[in-house]
């Protein structure tokens, strides 16, 4: 989840960097939404949108208020937490829990889009997607993604 949300529009090189940082200060739920804002923004300089840093206090907050310490294992359920939206929570089930749930990375789309619509443009995810649930690895989509 972590990651998750230090990605959104964040090159990977600097997320790397913070990354375990931020993995260290605050090692699970609890700590990360008992410590105070300033703390958690401290750690989080350098990534922007810290409003990001915000949500993921308070899907910590939820998660040990309405989850009972445990990451929803559920697009529904995930998607209700502040700062998680159907892709984030697809990619959270996908990477922490190597569920097979499908949805557009980036990469992957661009290397769809040059082997199946060569020489096209403007394709819409809603093309590319039949092509990510048909081809995924449904046995170990953590490794495909």
């Amino acid at each position: 989840m972590v990651s998750e949300l230090m990605l959104q529009q964040i090159q990977v090189k600097m997320v790397m960097t913070r990354y375990r940082e931020f993995l260290i200060t605050f090692p699970d739920f609890v700590t990360l939404a008992w410590a105070p804002l300033r703390e958690i923004l401290r750690a989080w300089q350098g990534l922007g949108y810290n409003r990001r840093a915000l949500q993921l206090k308070r899907s910590a907050e939820a998660v040990i208020s309405k989850h009972r310490l445990s990451l929803p294992r559920n697009v529904e359920s995930l998607i209700k937490l502040p700062g998680i939206g159907k892709a984030n929570a697809s990619a959270i089930l996908a990477f922490a829990f190597n569920e097979p749930t499908v949805f557009i990375e980036t990469n992957i789309r661009a290397a769809f889009i040059h082997f199946f619509f060569p020489d096209q443009t403007d394709i819409r995810d809603k093309e590319v997607y039949p092509l990510f649930a048909a081809t995924l690895d449904r046995s170990d989509p953590r490794t495909w993604y």
